[in-house]
């Protein structure tokens, strides 16, 4: 497994729409629901039609055939790299 640290800085936040969500960014990931539209971006790249946002994460990349993105909050980053790297 092989694990490669994002260094960018997180956000996780409800938006009113999509509309605003800037498609052209290096990272951008969308979820929607019947209920809410969520987007994790990075901090810097945060849309301006934001209704709720929750900063301090941050994010690595499992690398192989289908990449995962994996997110953690800031406090554990290294303990979750740690723990992942031990584990093989």
């Amino acid at each position: 497994m092989h694990l490669k640290k994002l260094e960018q800085d997180f956000s996780v936040c409800k938006v009113e729409d999509l509309s605003k969500v800037n498609l052209d960014s290096k990272f951008c990931f969308i979820g929607k629901t019947d209920e809410e539209r969520s987007v994790v971006c990075v901090t810097t790249d945060i849309p301006c039609n934001v209704v709720e946002r929750e900063d301090g994460w941050k994010a690595f990349r499992i690398e192989g055939t289908n990449t995962d993105y994996i997110l953690t909050k800031s406090d554990n980053y290294d303990r979750a790299i740690e723990v992942l790297e031990q584990a093989g």
